[in-house]
Parts: structure tokens; sequence; C-alpha cells
């Protein structure tokens, strides 16, 4: 008779203190957590897990990312990473500007200064300088 050995590790939630013990990446997706897994990694281990969330956190974040009205919830739950091209027009929408001639300058100009840091200060840029086509 053999003795199987069978690791397991105790995995955290990034959000809450949810704690779930399992031997493989296989069992924590089953059990309804959900996270990113590295590009460089080939094979799926836990060190090259990212974002792990228990499922009542990823019900949460997934209702702040595809449902919710605010942009800032929206870029703070990653939706324009997964939907980059929704970004310049919900930033025009959201500084009622969308219907200016010079929208597309402005939101260049935004982009030029802050895409380096984020879709959050290329948010704050646009918005300093949305006062300039504002009446």
């Amino acid at each position: 008779m053999s003795i199987k050995k069978i690791v397991t590790f105790l995995v955290p939630c990034k959000n809450c203190s949810n704690t779930i013990t399992v031997s493989s990446v296989d069992e924590l997706k089953k059990s309804g957590w959900t996270f990113n897994q590295a590009t460089y990694s080939n094979k799926i281990e836990f060190d090259s897990l990212s974002n792990i969330l228990c499922p009542k956190c990823s019900k949460l974040d997934h209702d702040l990312k595809y449902t919710s009205e605010d942009i800032h919830d929206r870029i703070s739950a990653g939706y324009y990473d997964d939907f980059p091209e929704k970004f310049e027009p919900d930033v025009l929408i959201d500084l009622d500007i969308n219907d200016h001639p010079n929208r597309h300058k402005l939101y260049l100009i935004a982009w030029e200064m802050g895409h380096g840091s984020g879709y959050s200060e290329m948010y704050n840029i646009a918005h300093k300088l949305s006062i300039l086509l504002k009446p």
C-alpha cells in the first residue's frame, strides 16, 4: 500500500477575510472563486494567480464592473481593461462634452498626458481640461 501525499493551500480572498483550503487550481475554480492568471505561466500554479476573489466578492466585483453607472467604479473594477474602446465615449459623456467639436482633441491630450499612469489619471486630466470646452 502506498501513501499519497496531498498538498493543500490556504487561499485568501483579495477583498475580504474569506479563505478556502484547496489542493489544486481546478478545485479553486470549481468552488466558484475567480482569479487572474499570469500570462508568463504555461502551467497553472498558485504563484501565478492574482486578484483571487471568493464567490461573494466575485459577484460584487462583477456588478461594479459591468452594471455600475459610475465611471470611477468601472475604472477601479477594471472594466476598461476588458473594454478599452468604451473609455473615451464614457469619459466624454460623463464630462458632458460628448457633442463638442473639440472633444476628441481634449481626449487625445488627456491620453497623451495620463495614459502611462492609468485610466484614473486620464480621467482626472480630461476633467480638468473640460472646463476649456464649457461656456
